[in-house]
């Protein structure tokens, strides 16, 4: 057809009068109708011969033009926008078939008789608005649909149910017009408008270019969409055509009165004037909404969703009786729906019991969306609904998706988008719904009612929030984030934590270590809920299924089919009793399934009784012994069903919302309950309102009330107890309140959590936090004994001592990160003094080559003091003579006895400076657990190795196994060369007599998977070649050429040091490096080492090793020269520098003499720069030395290590040599005359001095594990070989 003609939107009124059908005008109006029939006949055949000869049909590729007939008596002071095309003028109007149609139609409804009706489609989709939308530069709110979503793009869409209906009951088109309605914003306000806008039109819906257009533009918060399929003899105009809107209202209306005609006269009588003189059309869609209308007093007032449903089902009542005074035969199909911008309500009723009803059926979830195969989905990222159709039917082929209303109900979409549905009753002749009034939406907070007693319970004053917010009773601990999406549901089994997500996958956590072990994968939507029962562990959600899993293997065994078809809807909510598993559905209903070793799980027994989706299951013991299952639903009811009567016996009634949790413990008499009630903004006579969220408090035993909390003013998610309080989340806040005086204690503000544990072994909780699991501690302690509701607490001493040791470690270690003990920064002298006194009590943040923060090493130094002294240590904080700027050495002793055999352990407090700005992801300075992983300037090197050791040495106090003697020896300037050092543990020799071993914890593994024994480092010399030329800085251009430039001549000699392939060109420098044994070369070759990661990890293109062995002689046993820095005295880029210096760092291997490398290297450089017979001065000077050191790896004290390693991780570790040095290392093997032992817990990819520096948990527990197992085998040996 030719498209119709583009035009801007234009305000006109919709309502235009129309003489009433059958209205009649005598003879002349006689003769006018057959002329104008005669004429009709004419004009329908000039225009089908066309038609024939092209072979035309009117179908989906037919297309047709056609001009809106308008008409602009006004009637009413209401308007609204009417938008009748689009852009673009693609063909001209034909009017006359326009006008035909509007002549025809009368004539064929005064001969033809009324036949029976066949149903239409309708189609409502809604979308939760949570703040009003802000449309900036054209966009739309992220919270309204586009209305090509409901109308052109899903599978099923309304254009496709126009010309190819699958249900319905007569023939599958409807091609007699169309109408789409939504309520735009407010252009000032940005807030939803209250008057909608509405398109119709009469022609096919496949067949309206303009239609298509304007559905990809326009996006609402709420749209309806009809697709009309007139009767022989109906008329089809404008007027006819669905939605009917009057003020804020929209009406459609699918299927038929029967015998219409009949009552049409007498269903008048009622109505007002001004409702009677509105009506348009000749339809009994129209009629229905006249009589809704008539029962509206205020046009202004907003009305409840259950003041809505009560309108209409009188509407349907008023017809039913009518039709049945009339004695007719046919069925009435009421199927109807109106809004108010703000709500929907909707029916699906026959009046004949043995009819077919007409079909309607209705989605919900979080966003209503195509995939990446651009077929549309319900998705589900949580419990809550933020999208809601109705629809005649579905509009995808997804049949989880869809759910039908059943016959003879009312369906209700809150403006909170809670799906409720509601049985029409008919009794005594009379139809009614039963719905919980919320005309006063705010009373209810301070008065609750029992329901089935009457009893009025005055609340109290709102609990005590004085000064909630600003405690925070918890402590940050760790961070998992495996997940891609939002976690829903979490559940822990031993020391496994399962957590379901959108993304589809349940992963498995060992929260020891805090990594993920598994990840399960069967599910085809979002998780919402785990169970977990007899070793098995039962999840479900929005797929309808329920999987279940063997906990021992981690491995799927099964799916328990929750029905079938379109009628299951997904699962929100489980519970298991004995043999009986227990399901709540998004189809309002609860099923039992016989999960016992004999039953039979294809027969699902049904459980009716709640209007809303079932979001929360319980199974609690009441005190008489009964088993009761509670059930929570969007209804805003608690139903508590007897399990062994199978029974229903209570309804617990007063939340003013959908309940979205319930919970209780195990010996408790009290049930809590949540509700969704959150802040809600709407246009009403009173103004902008707030609802609050409460908690109710109910007794199990009575069923009533006792307490009534707000505990959140906005969406309640979640619930779950401790010992001695409640704990809450909303969408904006995490709440810990007091049982004994419901007084919140604590706050976490910006948090949000849909599903939380209580950990009774750590006394912490367990939140997801978006796609992420986080974990916090309670500050309070855990209460022993009984509490307010009789819980009472169990643990294991042994357990308890181990959890808390583990506890203070992290604590420890996240106190002595925060301290900057930079050591090359003068200003954190302080910090570096707190920081080895706090080493005492607990370990954590440290730095050490930052002059600015002594102050900051000094609160380190102090804080290690600290800790010694809490263990018993004899502790002194001790500084070299002449030395009194280095930051202090904290040495602690631990026992004399010269029968115990004594160990030193070694460690440095200080850190390399770090800036969040060069590429950390977090604070460096505090720790923070992510994934397995703590990270934290410090934390690998040397910090949390310290932590260690203190703890190792504090539980085998605490167990009574310390039976050696323990010198503490931790320096404060390792990260600075070590300065005064030496002269510090000279001066205080007496403190180390007895020492048997010397233990370095300060290195890393080779790799990440293998622990590792360390043997032997290379040493190392830094020196500085500098030339100095001019007396000052000179010009490029100016001066160029004319002299020997000192660059040229320090780049000249650098060259001369390595050949192209690397190797050191010095002469005599590799004659004392001895070639390394056979044996040494096979435990080399037999090294777990990856080449290709290593490659890939350093981000190097190629290796100059060919296999592992070659590769590991290069890095730990061979010289190496690098060049690492040049500098100059110019600073421009026309500048030639008077003075340039370059520094050369020089690793040695343990054969070789320091001193003799350096007067080989200096000969060598001074013979290379007189070579140039330059007049410009060398300086050569050796900044650093550190001594090279191989150990005796075939000694006890190894050979225990690697038993203690073997014992702990459970296989061999490998003896490995380092490339770097500790010049302390050999230093204290003579000193001390003991052997050293280097023991790292450290992984290989712990970036030790790099930004995200970090350390896997379960490498620091293990390690302070091995150290334990070490000190007493030290005991057990003790005189051995």
């Amino acid at each position: 057809m030719a498209d119709e003609i583009a035009s801007p939107l234009k305000e006109v009124d919709r309502y235009c009068f129309h003489p009433p059908a059958g209205l009649r005008i005598g003879l002349v109006g006689d003769v006018v109708r057959f002329a104008a029939m005669f004429a009709s006949l004419a004009i329908w055949i000039s225009f089908i011969l066309p038609f024939i000869f092209q072979n035309q049909k009117r179908r989906g590729l037919c297309r047709t033009s056609h001009e809106p007939w308008l008409q602009t008596l006004p009637r009413t002071s209401d308007k609204v926008f009417y938008c009748p095309a689009g852009i673009g003028s693609l063909g001209n109007p034909d009017l006359s078939r326009g006008v035909w149609f509007i002549f025809l139609v009368p004539i064929l409804k005064r001969v033809t008789p009324a036949t029976p009706y066949a149903p239409q489609a309708l189609s409502l989709l809604y979308s939760l608005k949570c703040q009003p939308p802000q449309h900036r530069n054209g966009c739309r709110c992220d919270d309204e649909i586009i209305m090509a979503d409901l109308l052109t793009y899903p599978t099923r869409s309304i254009i496709t149910q126009s010309y190819a209906s699958r249900e319905r009951l007569q023939g599958n088109t409807n091609g007699d017009g169309f109408g789409v309605g939504w309520y735009p914003p407010d252009d000032a306000s940005g807030e939803q408008s209250g008057t909608p806008c509405v398109y119709t039109s009469v022609t096919p819906a496949w067949n309206n270019m303009n239609l298509s257009r304007l559905a990809k533009t326009i996006s609402s918060r709420l749209i309806v969409a009809h697709v009309r399929a007139a009767i022989p003899g109906m008329m089809v105009t404008e007027s006819n055509c669905h939605p009917f809107q009057y003020g804020r209202y929209l009406f459609m209306h699918n299927g038929n009165i029967s015998d219409f005609r009949k009552i049409s006269r007498k269903a008048r009588e009622g109505l007002s004037d001004d409702v009677y003189n509105n009506i348009q059309g000749n339809t009994d869609s129209e009629l229905m909404f006249a009589l809704f209308l008539n029962q509206i007093e205020n046009m202004d007032r907003q009305y409840t969703p259950e003041e809505l449903a009560e309108k209409l089902v009188r509407v349907l009542d008023h017809v039913v009786k009518l039709t049945r005074e009339v004695s007719a035969q046919e069925p009435s199909l009421l199927n109807l729906a109106v809004t108010d911008g703000m709500s929907v309500v909707a029916t699906r009723y026959v009046d004949k019991p043995d009819a077919t009803p007409a079909t309607l059926y209705y989605s919900s979830g979080t966003k209503f969306m195509s995939d990446s195969e651009q077929e549309y989905h319900m998705y589900h990222l949580e419990k809550k609904s933020r999208t809601g159709i109705i629809s005649s039917e579905p509009l995808t082929d997804s049949p989880g998706d869809w759910m039908p209303v059943p016959t003879n109900h009312l369906i209700m979409i809150r403006p909170d988008m809670t799906v409720l549905l509601h049985p029409i009753n008919d009794s005594d002749g009379s139809l009614s719904i039963r719905v919980e009034s919320t005309s006063s939406a705010l009373s209810s907070i301070y008065n609750d009612i029992d329901m089935k007693t009457g009893h009025v319970e005055e609340k109290q004053e709102e609990d005590g929030e004085r000064s909630a917010d600003e405690e925070r009773s918890l402590s940050y601990v760790h961070e998992l984030t495996g997940h891609t999406g939002r976690v829903v549901s979490m559940t822990i089994y031993n020391q496994l934590l399962f957590t379901a997500s959108t993304d589809r996958t349940i992963k498995v956590w060992d929260i020891t270590s805090y990594r993920c072990i598994k990840t399960l994968c069967k599910h085809t939507g979002t998780i919402f809920s785990l169970v977990i029962h007899d070793k098995l562990l039962f999840s479900a959600g929005s797929d309808s299924d329920v999987k279940v899993w063997d906990l021992d293997k981690l491995e799927w065994i099964t799916t328990i089919q929750q029905g079938g078809g379109l009628s299951k809807g997904g699962i929100f909510s489980m519970a298991v009793h004995g043999r009986f598993l227990f399901t709540g559905h998004q189809d309002t209903t609860i099923k039992r399934t016989d999960i016992g070793p004999f039953g039979d799980r294809e027969k699902v027994k049904v459980i009716p009784g709640h209007r809303g989706y079932v979001f929360s299951l319980l199974v609690h013991k009441n005190s008489r012994g009964e088993d009761i299952l509670f059930s929570g639903s969007g209804d805003r009811t608690i139903r508590a069903h007897d399990i062994s009567r199978e029974i229903c016996t209570h309804s617990l009634n007063g939340h003013q919302a959908g309940i979205t949790c319930i919970t209780s413990s195990p010996s408790s008499p009290f049930l809590y309950s949540a509700d969704t009630n959150g802040t809600v903004k709407a246009r009403i006579l009173a103004g902008k309102f707030t609802r609050l969220t409460v908690k109710k408090v109910w007794d199990v035993d009575t069923m009533n009330c006792t307490r009534t909390l707000k505990a959140h003013d906005s969406h309640l998610l979640s619930m779950c107890l401790s010992p001695d309080s409640l704990i809450t989340s909303s969408e904006r806040s995490i709440k810990i309140w007091n049982r004994d005086n419901w007084i919140c204690r604590g706050a976490l503000k910006e948090e949000s959590s849909h599903s939380m544990i209580y950990n009774a072994d750590t006394n912490g909780y367990i939140f997801s936090s978006g796609a992420h699991v986080k974990f916090w501690n309670d500050s309070q302690p855990k209460s022993n004994g009984r509490v307010n509701d009789g819980q009472q607490i169990h643990s294991e001493p042994a357990q308890e001592v181990k959890i808390q040791s583990q506890r203070n470690m992290l604590d420890v270690l996240s106190t002595f990160i925060s301290m900057r003990t930079v050591s090359t920064d003068p200003n954190l002298k302080s910090e570096c003094w707190k920081g080895a006194k706090y080493l005492y009590s607990i370990l954590q943040n440290i730095v050490s080559t930052d002059p600015n923060l002594k102050s900051e090493c000094w609160k380190g130094a102090k804080y290690l003091y600290s800790i010694l002294q809490n263990i018993g240590a004899e502790v002194k904080l001790v500084q070299a003579k002449d030395k009194e700027s280095k930051n202090p050495i904290v040495i602690g002793r631990l026992g004399s006895n010269p029968d115990n055999p004594t160990v030193t352990i070694y460690g440095h407090y200080d850190v390399v400076p770090a800036n969040q700005k060069e590429g950390w992801d977090t604070d460096p300075f505090v720790l923070t657990g992510r994934d397995g992983y703590y990270y934290g300037r410090g934390v690998t090197d040397d910090k949390g190795p310290i932590v260690a050791t203190v703890a190792a040495v504090k539980e085998l106090q605490m167990e009574d196994l310390l039976n050696v003697n323990v010198i503490f020896l931790y320096e404060g300037e390792e990260e600075a060369d070590s300065e005064g050092f030496r002269e510090s543990v000279l001066d205080n020799l007496q403190l180390f007599e007895g020492t048997s071993v010397v233990l370095i914890m300060n290195t890393l593994w080779l790799g990440d998977s293998r622990p590792c024994l360390i043997y032997g480092m290379r040493g190392v010399i830094d020196m500085e070649i500098s030339i100095s030329g001019p007396n000052r800085d000179l010009h490029t251009g100016i001066d160029g050429g004319a002299f020997h430039e000192p660059f040229h001549e320090l780049t000249h000699l650098l060259s001369q040091l390595v050949d192209g392939h690397g190797n050191i060109k010095i002469p005599s420098f590799m004659d004392d490096v001895l070639q390394i044994d056979t044996e040494e070369e096979k435990l080399f070759s037999q090294l777990d080492f990856d080449m290709n990661a290593y490659k890939t990890s350093k981000g190097v293109r190629d290796l100059k090793a060919d296999n592992v062995s070659d590769l590991c002689r290069k890095r730990w046993c061979s010289p190496s020269l690098s060049v690492v820095h040049i500098r100059s005295s110019g600073g421009g880029s026309s500048v030639i520098s008077n003075r340039v210096t370059g520094r050369i760092c020089l690793r040695l291997v343990p054969s070789q003499s320091i001193c003799n490398i350096i007067r080989l290297t200096t000969e060598y450089i001074q013979d290379k720069f007189a070579a140039l017979n330059s007049c410009n001065q060398v300086e050569i000077e050796a900044l650093h030395t550190g001594d090279m050191w191989l150990g005796d790896r075939s000694n006890r004290y190894y050979q225990m290590a690697a038993k203690c390693l073997q014992q702990e991780w459970g296989i061999a570790p490998m003896f490995v040599r380092e490339g770097g040095t500790i010049p302390v290392t050999p230093f204290l093997e003579k000193t001390l005359m003991a052997p050293a032992l280097h023991l790292p817990i450290g992984q290989g990819s712990d970036r030790a001095h790099l930004e995200n520096e970090r350390i896997r948990l379960e490498n620091l527990y293990k390690g302070k594990e091995v150290l334990k197992r070490f000190l007493v085998e030290l005991k057990r040996t003790q005189g051995k070989k």
